[in-house]
């Protein structure tokens, strides 16, 4: 009997007829016709995570799956899996806006197939251990949790819009930094906290800081509500600016420096 702790690799080893059943379910499914994506999510993923990536309930999955007959290839054990999820509605403790240091964009690169660890690897062994990761993905990356956790990381997903969502990740307090002799592809990112000032301070402040950063990398302003007379600013300016949504009680507006 397939259960909600089986990952989908295993269950797709031992039941390779079941890809069907998993495209049947939903087309966020489809991922798993691409060899690679198989190869490397499908081992992290459980069936019930896998249900949450695609918005489903689990159990209709789980009963889909086990009355389709599987038919097993001999020879193949299960290998249980686990959830490390964390808690998608209160922000924890350690999730300082001011200390994201980084922005990380997997967004193309899923869509594209390819592998986004690749990318998130050298970024979060290159954090301190007072510093975060901004990372954007078009999901929510479910199999990510357990995979930082391993690594000595903690995480904490806040959905902006349907296919973006921002994942905040940070190394666990008593973990040791690592080096990493790969090319760090993340975006320095600057925080500028604007909260309880009033106009046209933020609006100042941002441009000035705006202006000693290096081209293409980001500023973060952090403000009380939508700061329009910043936003209406920096497109005088010509500036690409885009909304992140209220985290904490307070308005994020990305900026990219020119």
């Amino acid at each position: 009997m397939i259960t909600a702790t089986m990952t989908v690799a295993d269950i797709l080893k031992r039941y390779p007829n079941l890809l069907e059943v998993f495209v049947a379910q939903h087309t966020a499914f489809q991922r798993l016709r691409n060899p690679l994506l198989r190869r490397v999510f499908a081992r992290m993923v459980t069936v019930e995570q896998a249900a949450q990536i695609a918005k489903i309930e689990p159990a209709r999955l789980l009963q889909a799956l086990n009355q389709a007959q599987p038919e097993p290839v001999a020879g193949t054990p299960f290998a249980e899996g686990f959830s490390t999820q964390p808690d998608p509605t209160t922000p924890p403790a350690w999730l300082q806006l001011n200390h994201i240091n980084y922005l990380l964009d997997v967004r193309e690169a899923q869509a594209t197939a390819q592998n986004p660890l690749a990318l998130i690897t050298p970024a979060t062994l290159a954090l301190a251990a007072d510093q975060l990761l901004l990372l954007r993905s078009s999901f929510e990356p479910v199999p990510l949790y357990q995979w930082l956790a391993r690594r000595g990381f903690q995480a904490w997903s806040h959905q902006h819009t349907d296919d973006d969502w921002l994942v905040f990740i940070g190394r666990v307090a008593s973990s040791e930094a690592q080096q990493s002799d790969q090319p760090n592809l993340a975006k320095p990112c600057v925080v500028l906290d604007n909260r309880s000032l009033k106009p046209p301070e933020p609006m100042v402040r941002t441009i000035t800081t705006l202006k000693r950063l290096p081209p293409a990398s980001y500023l973060i302003g952090i403000t009380d509500r939508i700061p329009v007379i910043l936003h209406e600013t920096l497109s005088d300016e010509g500036y690409s600016f885009e909304s992140l949504g209220h985290i904490q009680q307070a308005y994020l507006t990305l900026i990219t420096a020119l």
